[in-house]
């Protein structure tokens, strides 16, 4: 599914994120979603952790669900909020 995942979100997204160009992993949340951890140095030369999330339908970059982390754990902590978060959204579509 990684795999599948950094295809699908480098289709949409030419080259590493300015900020955060170190990609980590890819992933699926809910249906629709596929997001990029990635990490950088900001100005200071301190540690950040970005989550960018592109939406499969249309392709744009959804910026209400990429945010900008601290930490890994904070970033993997709303990655699992956006996982708990659009499932429960794809179900009630479902429904």
């Amino acid at each position: 599914m990684t795999d599948y995942a950094r295809r699908v979100f480098n289709q949409h997204v030419q080259g590493p994120n300015f900020m955060t160009p170190h990609a980590l992993r890819y992933g699926l949340v809910g249906k629709h979603y596929v997001y990029e951890l990635s990490t950088g140095d900001d100005f200071c030369g301190l540690k950040m952790f970005g989550v960018s999330v592109i939406d499969r339908r249309t392709g744009y970059v959804n910026h209400e669900l990429s945010q900008l982390h601290r930490s890994r754990t904070e970033a993997e902590a709303w990655i699992e909020g956006l996982e708990i978060g659009l499932g429960v959204a794809d179900a009630n579509e479902r429904s």
